[in-house]
């Protein structure tokens, strides 16, 4: 049971990681609004 538990530890860690990353990483690229946008 213990090397189940450090596996869910261990997806629960990629999984928080992926998204404390993907913000950072979708900064780089600039967002373009266009004029016919709906929620512009």
């Amino acid at each position: 049971m213990r090397l189940r538990a450090w596996g869910y530890f261990g997806v629960f860690g990629l999984v928080a990681g992926y998204f404390l990353i993907w913000p950072v990483w979708r900064a780089q690229f600039p967002l373009e609004i266009w004029p016919t946008e709906g929620w512009n």
